[in-house]
């Protein structure tokens, strides 16, 4: 996963990119309400931005690094950039069995034909929620999003999504370039939000790795916890990365 902010280009450059960015989030939030309250970029805080090629997540999940963020509200914008056919974007899915207590999870289609739901924390063995006998037991129900170079759908916390893994199946190659932006929602009245620093993400994502200079730390320069989660000064509005 390439960081898309960020790198040795320069200061002028990575400006320029980031008022593109700018651009996209602000055409974003006039579709946006979070508990009828209309956002502004001010509002908002770019953790991950990143380009990939290739359709190289065709299991259906929500997404695992907002395990980080347990009780901010977020979204994300999935931009197509370029695509050589019209297959191989992406899916949107929906079940019953998802609940807004669920933590991040997918749903892992077994070699007969059953469904694992897995607790998604990037671990080398994810755990085991649930298991159905089928797509149709585990309540799946798909559309599929026929995108163009230049269109952008903006996905919430638990949407369930996933590349369309028929290229894959038909041993395929998928040349796709996606450009994905995640959102933090600053709490409205609060200097502070909740995070878990154990993820995996905060190893190599640049600007979630930069959120761990603004945790608070006790006097003796330990991070300091609050009902086990540490607390981590809102940063201004910032791009620590710069597009590749």
């Amino acid at each position: 996963m390439a960081d898309s902010l960020g790198g040795d280009e320069s200061q002028e450059a990575r400006e320029a990119k980031a008022a593109v960015l700018d651009d996209l989030i602000a055409a974003a939030l006039e579709h946006i309400e979070v508990h009828g309250r209309k956002l502004t970029l001010d509002d908002c805080y770019v953790y991950s931005c990143t380009q990939e090629r290739g359709a190289y997540f065709p299991h259906v999940h929500w997404d695992t690094d907002y395990l980080a963020f347990p009780d901010v509200d977020a979204f994300q914008l999935w931009y197509l950039v370029a695509n050589e056919k019209p297959t191989g974007n992406m899916f949107m899915a929906s079940t019953p069995d998802l609940s807004s207590s669920d933590m991040p999870c997918r749903y892992l289609v077994q070699q007969d034909g059953g469904v694992v739901k897995a607790h998604h924390d990037t671990s080398d063995e994810e755990c085991p929620i649930k298991s159905f006998s089928s797509l149709e037991d585990a309540g799946l129900r798909f559309r599929y999003l026929d995108m163009r170079p230049g269109d952008c759908v903006i996905m919430a916390k638990r949407t369930l999504h996933g590349s369309d893994p028929r290229p894959h199946l038909r041993g395929e190659t998928v040349d796709r370039l996606a450009m994905n932006v995640r959102i933090l929602i600053k709490p409205k009245g609060r200097r502070t939000f909740n995070i878990w620093t154990g993820h995996r993400y905060f190893s190599y994502i640049a600007n979630m790795k930069s959120l761990l200079k603004h945790v608070q730390k006790d006097a003796s320069g330990k991070y300091m916890k609050v009902n086990g989660y540490n607390q981590v000064l809102i940063p201004s509005r910032t791009y620590l990365t710069a597009l590749q």
